[in-house]
């Protein structure tokens, strides 16, 4: 999927590692997604949570980047980041 698509896409947190504030979505088109905790309103969404987001691409480093990440499943996030 393309980012100029205008499309959501969805898939599954892979991996979210807290202390770093990031994580990767695997998508439903195979592809795996970085994402930071700020494009989810700073939730910190559980492995495996269903989600949808933006594709987009990553403008340093060139690789495929969830923006506006919306967590799919009501209860599969841990709460907001400690201060």
């Amino acid at each position: 999927m393309s980012a100029m698509s205008g499309e959501r896409a969805s898939g599954r947190v892979k991996k979210f590692f807290d202390e770093r504030g990031f994580g990767f979505v695997r998508g439903d088109d195979g592809n795996d997604w970085f994402f930071h905790v700020s494009s989810c309103g700073f939730l910190r969404p559980q492995e495996g949570a269903r989600v949808s987001f933006d594709p987009g691409t990553n403008p340093r480093t060139g690789k495929p980047e969830g923006k506006n990440i919306s967590i799919l499943d009501g209860e599969s996030y841990v709460s907001h980041l400690p201060s």
